[in-house]
């Protein structure tokens, strides 16, 4: 007599549930580049309207087609925990994301040995630096709609601590006459530091150093 295999009920609900999951992402996929996803939310305040429609402006379009870079569903899933909804102050960015950030919001940097290594004195990089640092930076640029230079942020030869720029939480700028006026009448002054910088507060606690040859920035 043959055996016929009958599957359980509950067995048979379970199989039935993962297929219509797994077809509901495989027809996500088909679909993907169509939809058109919600304008992303910076968690930051501070960077509220630096969305990612700005870092795709700043990238240049790929010559292979769309489809061919679409991340299978479960990737697309986990990627929303690396997509700018869950950007905070303290998310580090990597060197090249910094540099998109910056340049689709019109700021410009530079470094004495023309290069971007974390490791030397002589170069600039945002290897590692905070979200809300760049993003301070960007807002800067916005409200001032004075042109800017940065030309320090996490490469070695910065004092050490806490607050460094090592750490991602100090960014320099190069002094102009327009970024000069801006932050000395829109910020209160509230003293001087330890080496005679003249120092000035904004109302969410971004702290200007005007030091010799640029502004030093500090993002808590």
């Amino acid at each position: 007599m043959p055996i016929v295999w009958e599957p359980r009920p509950r067995l048979l609900t379970v199989l039935t549930c993962g297929s219509v999951v797994f077809s509901m992402l495989g027809a996500g996929a088909g679909h993907s580049a169509a939809a058109q996803p919600p304008a992303p939310v910076a968690a930051d305040p501070v960077a509220a309207d630096l969305v990612a429609a700005d870092l795709v402006a700043a990238e240049p379009a790929a010559a292979e087609p769309a489809a061919a870079h679409q991340p299978p569903p479960w990737r697309r899933l986990m990627g929303i925990m690396w997509s700018p909804h869950s950007w905070t102050r303290s998310t580090p960015l990597r060197h090249r994301l910094a540099v998109r950030v910056l340049r689709a919001h019109g700021v410009r940097w530079r470094s004495s040995g023309g290069c971007s290594d974390r490791d030397r004195v002589d170069c600039t990089s945002f290897e590692g630096i905070r979200w809300g640092t760049i993003a301070t930076v960007a807002r800067l640029r916005q409200e001032s709609g004075c042109p800017l230079t940065v030309s320090g942020g996490t490469e070695r030869g910065h004092a050490p601590g806490p607050l460094s720029h090592r750490r991602g939480y100090k960014i320099d700028i190069l002094p102009d006459r327009c970024a000069d006026r801006y932050i000395t009448r829109v910020f209160r002054h509230v003293g001087e530091r330890g080496d005679g910088a003249e120092l000035y507060r904004s109302p969410d606690g971004v702290v200007f150093a005007r030091e010799s040859g640029h502004w030093d920035i500090t993002v808590p």
